[in-house]
């Protein structure tokens, strides 16, 4: 085996495994986006921006099936809309959505888009005191990183459990937490180093408000 075959298997495998630089980049008016999965499959997309009044499009311009073992932190593409999870420009870092609004060319419209907050407002330990019916009782969240992926824990009386789905968007801090209980989506608004949201309860909704111990 060459060493041009050896260098070239050596790529192959590091992007076949790895999740990293999964963000999109967007360089004279091109888009790139680096990973897009489509069910199974997965791509890398160049979409040229074309702007025709208040209305943002882009329209293909290139597009190559790869092959990536972990599409965690990757672009999706529902059949509808095309959401890019992280978008970086200059030191900015965005989220966008796009929605399809024709099919052939393929050509897609810039939706929704929110800016980015550093992930560490949400690291760490935070706890929440309840008082439910005059019992007191507190829950303890704690969000971790792994390799730009955000995780943690959900602490109650009724036991520990792992969160997935985990991402902050603007100040929304939202997640999937699966109890004996019952399965949801559960969304925190960061405001003034508080985490704010509400719980369900024999009597309906409760706001619960977490402040940061660690």
């Amino acid at each position: 085996m060459t060493v041009k075959n050896v260098l070239s298997l050596s790529l192959f495998w590091l992007l076949l495994n790895s999740s990293a630089g999964f963000g999109a980049s967007f360089k004279n008016n091109v888009l790139f986006i680096p990973v897009v999965t489509v069910g199974p499959d997965a791509y890398s997309l160049e979409l040229l921006l074309n702007q025709d009044g208040p209305d943002i499009d882009f329209s293909v311009v290139g597009a190559q099936e790869i092959q990536v073992l972990d599409t965690s932190g990757a672009s999706s593409f529902d059949g509808t809309n095309l959401f890019v999870p992280k978008l970086s420009i200059d030191s900015l870092n965005y989220s966008l959505t796009l929605s399809v609004v024709n099919i052939d060319p393929p050509k897609f419209r810039l939706k929704d888009y929110a800016k980015l907050t550093e992930n560490s407002a949400v690291m760490g330990q935070w706890v929440f005191n309840l008082d439910l019916q005059g019992q007191k009782s507190s829950i303890n969240l704690t969000i971790t990183e792994n390799e730009g992926k955000l995780g943690g824990t959900w602490v109650a009386l009724q036991g520990a459990y792992t969160l997935s789905d985990v991402s902050f968007v603007g100040d929304t801090l939202s997640f999937f937490l699966e109890t004996l209980q019952g399965s949801r989506t559960v969304s925190f608004e960061l405001k003034d180093s508080l985490l704010i949201g509400s719980l369900s309860t024999p009597r309906g909704e409760q706001q619960i408000v977490g402040r940061k111990s660690s």
